[in-house]
């Protein structure tokens, strides 16, 4: 039988974004912030902030949802549920 070398194997973790913490990084900051990451939807609020435009997100009615893209930086939800939206509200830092 012949002998196969073992070697430790490093697994690297998937990058993750600097903003919301999601595994769906699209864009690297390395250039200026090497290891930095940010993901598509950071990254759209973000250009519609820059040019000026609010980002409003209609009919979230999980809770999740909600905190999540509180976290993402929207502006405003739109809900069926006030009562969720606003616990989510005065759950984030700084509310």
């Amino acid at each position: 039988m012949p002998e196969v070398e073992v070697k430790n194997l490093e697994i690297t973790p998937k990058p993750k974004c600097l903003r919301c913490g999601s595994e769906h990084v699209v864009s690297d900051l390395g250039h200026w912030m090497p290891g930095w990451f940010t993901c598509q939807i950071c990254n759209a609020v973000d250009h519609a902030h820059r040019a000026g435009l609010p980002v409003k997100v209609w009919t979230v009615n999980d809770p999740h949802d909600m905190r999540r893209l509180l976290e993402w930086g929207v502006d405003a939800l739109i809900s069926d549920r006030p009562d969720l939206a606003v616990a989510a509200v005065r759950g984030r830092p700084g509310a």
